[in-house]
């Protein structure tokens, strides 16, 4: 299944079914997908089109180090966009605080470690006691990327910061959000970023967009 990382140069609809991986599909001619890596998959990513079967990108990353059997697929569960020009995406991972940079072809163009308290080289074994830093979709304006990043423990469980990167993996700003947030979007024409907190009903969030 696809994942909500929006990796993808072309439009889905129901109506076609890939019969190794169970995706339902209404190719365009000029579709090519870029999607999470299954179960028991060695690869991170495939890349699907119309003419040829599921092609296999980059290897998992090998971070944790306490050689816990768990499925990469889950262990390394990651947020993920596309640039504009669909020749590069990033990848934010939920439980390292760390990104990567790719090419579409799977290469990788730049690893990030982001060392910002708190900050663990390894994840804890049992998945409750984990930190999530990166836990919504990031978006792009074309130049820069925003992501929310949980710069907290669970037991701390403090307000998020909303990063800003370019696509040479460079930090450009951070900003202390004031309240937690659980999805947001930008609007380029509007200069603004919307956002809805999970404990709040029939709230939209409005912020100027910084950096446009």
């Amino acid at each position: 299944m696809f994942s909500q990382s929006r990796i993808l140069n072309g439009n889905l609809q129901p109506g076609y079914k890939d019969k190794d991986h169970k995706i339902s599909i209404n190719w365009r001619e000029d579709t090519s997908i870029i999607y999470w890596g299954g179960m028991n998959s060695e690869a991170e990513y495939l890349l699907s089109d119309s003419h040829s079967k599921p092609k296999e990108l980059a290897p998992y990353p090998d971070w944790d180090k306490t050689g816990s059997q768990e499925e990469p697929i889950f262990k390394y569960v990651k947020n993920s966009v596309l640039n504009n020009d669909h020749t590069r995406f990033i990848s934010f991972y939920g439980y390292f605080k760390r990104f990567r940079i790719l090419d579409t072809d799977g290469d990788i163009i730049k690893n990030v470690v982001v060392k910002t308290p708190p900050y663990e080289e390894a994840i804890k074994e049992e998945m409750q006691d984990r930190t999530i830093y990166y836990h919504i979709p990031p978006h792009t304006n074309g130049k820069y990327i925003y992501v929310m990043c949980k710069n907290s423990t669970r037991a701390e469980d403090r307000i998020q910061e909303l990063q800003v990167w370019n696509w040479e993996g460079e930090p450009i700003a951070r900003y202390d959000m004031d309240r937690k947030l659980t999805l947001f979007t930008i609007s380029e024409k509007e200069k603004k970023l919307y956002a809805v907190d999970g404990d709040t009903e029939d709230a939209i969030y409005v912020y100027d967009l910084p950096l446009p």
